[in-house]
């Protein structure tokens, strides 16, 4: 049993925060990005064609006319063009930002190349520079960026276009989704800016975009509020203004991220005007087909879909209904607009349905192939072995601070090398995990969601929070570096929706390692401490190799330690990248001991019980506890109402002010509420 749970733990690297390095690594694998084949680009298509000497000499010839002329009649030329010029989906990175006289900034570390469409003309394949008017210099004017078909016909892929929105709190969502979908090689997208500011940007970095003037916050739209329901106004316009040109349409939240082009995927299914994501967890789909009828009946999910223009009227319907209340949720509306009446289309074996009240042929998209945030975490895909086309991060807490860091702690975030370096430098420690807590969870027979069935699941939790506590202290204390989160193993799932019977039990294995968003209030730690920590798997990411070739060792000794364990009375001196200290130290013997290690080091990494490493006098647990008190989530939920159960980053120092902002008696209990 003993070697079951550790061959478990040890399966994606997890006991030890130090991700192996090796490519054949089950951590490494899981967590790489898919990759494509690169597309062709211009220059490359052009150096494989062969002229004869013939057919160049007459052009060179050709050619010298041809700028004799340009400059006698180059300025009255320039003029009539700049008076008739239409405004490109996107400027070009390198020359003048329109409207400024300062040079548009390029964005070295995210390269999104002036890519070069090939489209049919006279049977021949040609190339067109989707950008070259961008070197047409005139006043930057907004409007000249709105929606049109000869903006995006160049783009499409035979009438096909994929599509996403974005504002200016999610700009870097917009990077990351353009940087997966050129990945997969597919150029055939287009970003709706909805505010001006976003515009800019996004031209700036030479991502095709058009303006939708939303007239909505720039700022997070939050759950439910006004801005957030207007915002499914706005989407739902976007996708019967594509409709209307005539363009196949695939909708994608930008919180997804694209592994594999789709579009080959979508063009097997030519009957179906309508393709959706769904919100289950399991997949009633075997290989590339629709999920089943059963699978189907559990909810849509709008962050993914495919439309044909023979949906328009499905489209206009949805938008009537949003119109007539105000206070309809685009996404609500829309499912019931899809399920009225669905039934199984007749003589049909490719998983298609009748839908809109037999209006329409639909299906709802496999789980294991367009994922949401839970499925992809069950593995569903790999399960299977199957490649997904995408990751949506829906169903994911701690809000847009939770998808992002999912995102990451996945593989799926491209980020900046900043990010990758740090004032101080990083702490990381090993996740020390009792077999005896996880055998409890494992064995455990009461599934119930009530009090007495979580605690095993708060047993296992809280014994890996005191480390979590201490390190983020230790990280503070040491001049404040960022700390390296861990993988925390839970022993009961995140249950958001209670009482769902499809939600209610997922497939996880018990105990399983979670994702912070499950434990921590990212929003909170975003807010307060912003570059102070990263995510479990950052050390294993190809961009931390030199962080790794200039990491400290500090092993936590036994309480019957060794007379070569530092005592923290003087600097403690490496040998072999490597420093033994005494356990329980205070926080002055902790900062004398090891914090003169950043000045050689990138990483300190601990080894040993992280919570052993200092002992708190009560002052100092005062002040670090209202530090830190809300950076600690929530279990959600056991039944009844309140049914959430807060996290206790202190829930073993007897006298600290608990998450109720009461002082804490005696030893701490699962409360639900306030």
């Amino acid at each position: 049993d003993e070697h079951v749970l550790l061959m478990s733990m040890s399966k994606f690297s997890l006991v030890d925060n130090d991700m192996s390095s090796r490519e054949d690594s089950p951590a490494r694998e899981r967590q790489r990005p898919l990759h494509s084949p690169p597309r062709t680009n211009y220059l490359t298509a052009l150096r494989q064609d062969t002229c004869s000497e013939r057919v160049i000499m007459p052009s060179i010839l050709a050619m010298l006319i041809f700028g004799v002329v340009a400059l006698m009649f180059g300025p009255i030329v320039g003029t009539l063009r700049a008076e008739s010029y239409q405004p490109a989906a996107a400027a070009a990175v390198q020359g003048t930002a329109p409207g400024t006289a300062e040079p548009a900034v390029a964005i070295e570390t995210r390269k999104f190349p002036a890519p070069s469409h090939t489209y049919e003309t006279d049977g021949a394949a040609g190339f067109r520079d989707r950008l070259i008017s961008a070197t047409l210099k005139r006043p930057w004017n907004p409007d000249d960026y709105i929606l049109k078909r000869e903006m995006v016909e160049p783009l499409a892929d035979s009438g096909n276009i994929a599509v996403t929105f974005v504002n200016y709190n999610h700009l870097d969502f917009a990077k990351n989704w353009a940087y997966h979908m050129e990945k997969t090689g597919c150029t055939a997208y287009i970003m709706g800016a909805m505010d001006e500011e976003t515009l800019k940007e996004l031209v700036k970095l030479n991502i095709p975009t058009f303006y939708m003037a939303s007239n909505l916050t720039t700022n997070d739209f939050g759950r439910f509020t006004k801005d957030f329901l207007d915002m499914g106004r706005k989407k739902a316009a976007m996708v019967e203004s594509f409709l209307a040109l005539g363009f196949d349409t695939l909708v994608s939240d930008v919180d997804a991220v694209w592994l594999r082009n789709p579009f080959p995927f979508f063009k097997k299914f030519k009957d179906a005007d309508m393709l959706v994501s769904s919100e289950i967890y399991q997949t009633t789909s075997v290989a590339e087909g629709l999920e089943g009828l059963s699978g189907a009946r559990h909810g849509v999910n709008i962050g993914v879909m495919f439309l044909r223009p023979r949906a328009l009227s499905f489209v206009q319907e949805w938008i009537a209904n949003m119109e007539s209340d105000p206070k309809v949720w685009d996404q609500a509306e829309l499912n019931h607009l899809f399920y009225s009446n669905m039934t199984s289309a007749r003589d049909r074996s490719d998983g298609l349905l009748s839908i809109f009240n037999g209006k329409l042929v639909g299906g709802v998209l496999p789980n294991s192939l367009f994922c949401n945030g839970n499925s992809y975490m069950e593995e569903t895909s790999w399960d299977g072995g199957l490649r997904p086309y995408s990751i949506h991060a829906s169903g994911i807490h701690s809000a847009t601070s939770g998808k992002r860091s999912r995102l990451r702690e996945w593989g799926f975030w491209h980020d900046e090398p900043e990010r990758f370096t740090h004032p101080v430098g990083f702490l990381s420690y090993d996740n020390h995990v009792p077999l005896e807590l996880l055998k409890e969870v494992r064995d455990f027979n009461n599934r119930s969601w009530t009090v007495p069935g979580v605690l095993p699941h708060f047993k296992l939790v809280n014994a890996q929070l005191s480390q979590l506590r201490v390190a983020l202290v230790a990280a503070k204390e040491l001049g404040g570096a960022a700390a390296v989160l861990p993988h925390l193993w839970f022993g009961k799932e995140f249950n958001a929706w209670p009482g769902f019977g499809y939600l209610h039990e997922p497939r996880l294995k018990k105990p399983f390692a979670a994702p912070a968003d499950y434990t921590m209030d990212l929003v909170r730690m975003d807010h307060e401490i912003p570059n102070e920590y990263r995510e479990f798997s950052f050390l294993g990411k190809p961009e931390a190799t030199s962080l790794l070739a200039a990491r400290v060792v500090v092993t936590i000794c036994q309480p019957e330690a060794d007379e070569d364990c530092e005592e923290g009375e003087a600097p403690a001196l490496p040998k072999d990248d490597a420093v033994r200290l005494k356990p329980n130290r205070s926080l002055y013997q902790l900062r004398t001991a090891l914090s003169h290690l950043y000045k050689s080091y990138k990483v300190v990494h601990f080894l040993g019980r992280m919570d052993r490493a200092v002992l708190l006098s009560a002052s100092e647990v005062t002040s670090y506890n209202e530090r830190m008190r809300s950076w600690a989530g929530a279990f959600c939920c056991v039944e009844g109402k309140p049914g959430h159960i807060l996290y206790d980053l202190f829930w073993d120092v007897p006298g600290h002010i608990n998450r109720f902002n009461k002082v804490q008696e005696g030893p701490w209990e699962p409360m639900p509420g306030p």
